[in-house]
């Protein structure tokens, strides 16, 4: 399976990147950070809990740093990253990234 990225140079001229790999090899790694994590997990609940919390609040953190810029424009509802900057659009993506890790891992915790 291939992977392509696209994105501009100085020019404005679109460039390609072909990232040819097997995504068959990702299942290793998962697989060892799951055979980690789960039994963790189990024996400290309240600490994923707290990783959890810390994950969701860190991305809400950098999702209002990311809308600031619209916030100063006098934008106050906006859908998708369309109208910021280069850089506020990546912290707004990272940002959403990293709430649905603290969403998956509050999911995980079971904290009885």
């Amino acid at each position: 399976m291939s992977l392509w990225l696209s994105g501009r140079d100085r020019s404005g001229r679109t460039l390609w990147w072909l990232i040819d790999a097997d995504m068959a090899q990702l299942i290793i790694p998962i697989g060892l950070a799951a055979a980690i994590l789960i039994p963790n997990i189990d024996l400290h609940p309240l600490l994923f809990l707290r990783a959890a919390l810390a994950l969701l609040c860190a991305g809400a953190l950098g999702l209002i740093r990311a809308k600031a810029s619209l916030f100063r424009q006098g934008i106050w509802a906006s859908w998708g990253c369309g109208r910021m900057s280069g850089l506020n659009a990546r912290w707004y993506k990272a940002s959403y990234a990293v709430m649905l890790g603290g969403v998956i891992l509050l999911l995980i915790v079971d904290p009885s």
